[in-house]
């Protein structure tokens, strides 16, 4: 049976410390102070990092010094003489290491449990039990990132890799391919770590886009997970079975179908029954319920996911703080969305509302400081898409014309992808210039006429 207080190692990792300081700069990163069962050998590990890091032996005099009158409560330099003699060499350091953090790790889960325990006596119903918890089994279970910190050579190298990969690939996709060729063409592609915004008014078809996206990246067999806070996923299912099927949606919530409508509606469920993709419909959801429901799809697929999508952003909940306003908890959320993207190596897409301002305005085609509660979404976004359909607002557009316009981007140009917004079917398409159509200057769009 494993000791959840395993003192032998505790103290043979402080000792190996003694016998080679060197190792501390190893540990460092994934030992803390508290991982540490023991207060006294809390205090002696503390003391030891802030010698090492002044350039001071570590040893039992100077450690002693360190601690002034908490001397005693750690033993003494007794004790710590003791540990000094414990162990002849510190090659066994790592084996240490491991039991000292798996143990830290199993007692975090364990309190995590009996606390989820105390909550199934209380009157809280199961969703609010599972929401108390999740975030601290999620911050259990997490691995440290043992790959954090790396040199100039190590990181040139795989840029290197990256740049080699580009170069002898067959195409100008390096990334995951939206399925959207000319916005592929722009982006290269999404990449893991990166956070997406794509903003638009009501109407404009963010959902739909978001879907489209979706769908094609987890038809490449990638593991796609949705979280949708405004549309039941019953809704969104429902779209991507019109897109699939070639179906009117309207047709689909008035029950005017043919038979031929039922029978592509069923190829299209049955071409889904294998699709790596997950919808969670839950309102107001944090962002430590999006970690821990990643975590549990990355252990089902063994495997990071290839987009994560979140609809829509506004919507979260954030952990509320005295005195913040709704712009702040809004910028918080923005930044631990990046911080999933990077944990989880996956590009999130998170959709945006855009402020009514946009509304007032003669020119209607959106711009980054049109982004609502932005905060710190456009600092820390890698990309920023904004659609627009001109045809929303003035008769003499092409109804079926929509703007894909990039106004950030850190792997590449800005710029437009000009696609065919279907809203019957529920899809966007390449915009293809025939008979019926005819691109309009952008100056027609505005009034100018």
């Amino acid at each position: 049976m494993r000791s959840l207080i395993p003192i032998e190692a505790e103290q043979g990792l402080l000792a190996s410390t003694f016998f080679d300081q060197s190792i501390l700069d190893k540990i460092t990163g994934e030992i803390l102070p508290r991982d540490f069962v023991h207060e006294s050998h809390r205090k002696i590990y503390r003391a030891a990092i802030h010698l090492h890091s002044e350039g001071a032996g570590v040893n039992p005099f100077n450690i002693a010094t360190r601690l002034g009158a908490e001397l005693n409560s750690v033993g003494g330099l007794e004790y710590l003489q003791k540990l000094d003699i414990q162990i002849a060499t510190g090659r066994d350091f790592e084996f240490f290491a491991k039991q000292v953090s798996e143990a830290s790790r199993l007692r975090n889960l364990r309190a995590t449990l009996e606390k989820a325990s105390t909550h199934i006596d209380s009157e809280m119903s199961v969703d609010e039990i599972l929401r108390a918890v999740s975030g601290d089994v999620f911050k259990v279970c997490a691995s440290k990132d043992e790959s954090a910190l790396k040199t100039l050579h190590e990181v040139a190298e795989e840029a290197f890799d990256a740049i080699r990969a580009a170069y002898e690939g067959s195409g100008d996709v390096t990334g995951t391919s939206s399925g959207i060729a000319d916005l592929d063409h722009k982006t290269t592609g999404f990449y893991p770590g990166d956070l997406l915004i794509l903003a638009g008014r009501p109407g404009m078809g963010k959902t739909t886009l978001a879907l489209n996206i979706a769908r094609n990246i987890a038809d490449q067999g990638k593991p796609v997970v949705m979280f949708s806070l405004e549309m039941p996923g019953e809704q969104l299912a429902a779209k991507l079975l019109c897109d699939r099927a070639g179906v009117d949606v309207s047709s689909t919530r008035s029950g005017n179908l043919k038979t031929r409508d039922i029978e592509r509606l069923v190829f299209a469920r049955d071409q889904m029954k294998d699709t790596p993709f997950w919808i969670y419909d839950r309102p107001n959801v944090t962002t430590s319920e999006i970690q821990a429901i990643l975590r549990q799809i990355e252990i089902v697929t063994g495997r990071p996911p290839g987009l994560i999508v979140i609809d829509y952003l506004q919507l979260m909940s954030g952990d509320k703080r005295r005195g913040q306003s709704r712009e702040q908890e809004v910028s918080q959320i923005s930044r631990e969305l990046k911080i999933i993207a990077r944990r989880s190596e996956a590009p999130v897409l998170a959709l945006s509302q855009l402020n009514r301002g946009v509304e007032q305005r003669q020119d209607k085609r959106p711009m980054m400081s049109d982004l609502r509660e932005s905060g710190a979404i456009e600092q820390d976004a890698d990309a920023v898409m904004m659609v627009f359909r001109p045809g929303y607002y003035e008769t003499e557009a092409p109804q079926d014309l929509a703007e894909l316009i990039i106004s950030k981007q850190r792997r590449g140009p800005t710029g437009t992808v000009l696609l065919r917004f279907d809203g019957a079917q529920s899809r966007f398409e390449p915009w293809i210039e025939d008979s019926h159509h005819h691109f309009i200057n952008r100056s027609e769009f505005h009034g100018n006429h």
